[in-house]
């Protein structure tokens, strides 16, 4: 958190309360449930009066620390999705001490790419896509490399962006 307030990025998650707050909004009334504001942005769902789940702007009960680790480490991720039988976007680890894996990467899997933190980041905080070339990927990674030791390249899969909200 204070690395997200030493860039300023606050104001991020402020704006986006107001979304959220629709987002919610409807699937409660959709659901027949009641949305009850406890504060701007932390909201109760409540069916007959009685409360079922408290909700954070977008994080909900489910989203124990635990949860929220291995959602955030993305090759544990795309490991235990994997073994699911999931498909996952073609992806590989690499350190400052192993760019060379960026050019293995590249010349196995057809571009655009995707370079990210290899963990302790959300929404999109270091992550640069729709990069083409060896020199685009290695100036994201170092922006990757500010908030993690270790970085991700993937393939770029085109299509919308979803965020699921439980």
């Amino acid at each position: 958190r204070d690395l997200v307030r030493s860039r300023g990025l606050g104001d991020v998650y402020k704006r986006q309360v107001p979304y959220f707050r629709e987002i919610w909004q409807r699937a409660a009334q959709d659901l027949g449930f009641e949305l009850v504001a406890l504060s701007d942005s932390i909201w109760e769902l409540r069916r007959d009066g009685e409360r079922v789940t408290r909700i954070n702007n977008y994080m909900v009960q489910l989203d124990d620390p635990v949860t929220l680790d291995v959602a955030g480490d993305k090759p544990l991720t795309y490991r235990l999705l994997a073994d699911e039988g999931l498909r996952i976007p073609r992806y590989a680890t690499f350190t400052v001490a192993d760019l060379e894996a960026v050019d293995r990467f590249i010349a196995a899997t057809p571009g655009p790419y995707v370079v990210k933190p290899a963990r302790n980041t959300s929404s999109g905080l270091g992550v640069t896509t729709g990069l083409r070339t060896a020199a685009q990927c290695l100036d994201a990674a170092a922006l990757a490399f500010g908030y993690c030791d270790e970085a991700l390249i993937e393939e770029h899969v085109a299509g919308e962006p979803y965020r699921l909200l439980y």
